[in-house]
């Protein structure tokens, strides 16, 4: 992943059953819509306090995973309401 990375877009790594593990760079602010939907071999995402918007469904079918988020974070929010297993951290 390019490390100035912003956006990623919608449907990205739609039903990508290769994808085990991903940390995301820290220039992040965007997850699309179905980004990682269906990646039912991702484990683990590390998911950096300056992403912002994260898209409806973008991590539906990920049933292997666990994200790594920091606390009172969006993506910690996210995970709450979706009920997506997270780790926060500090």
């Amino acid at each position: 992943m390019p490390p100035n990375l912003q956006t990623i877009g919608n449907k990205t790594f739609y039903s990508c059953t290769a994808l085990e593990t991903l940390t995301l760079p820290s220039t992040l602010t965007k997850i699309g819509y179905q980004s990682f939907y269906n990646c039912s071999s991702l484990k683990s995402l590390t998911v950096p306090a300056s992403v912002k918007e994260i898209g409806e469904e973008a991590f539906s079918g990920c049933t292997s995973l666990t994200m790594k988020v920091t606390s009172g974070s969006a993506a910690q929010s996210y995970c709450k309401r979706n009920r997506i297993a997270f780790e926060a951290v500090n």
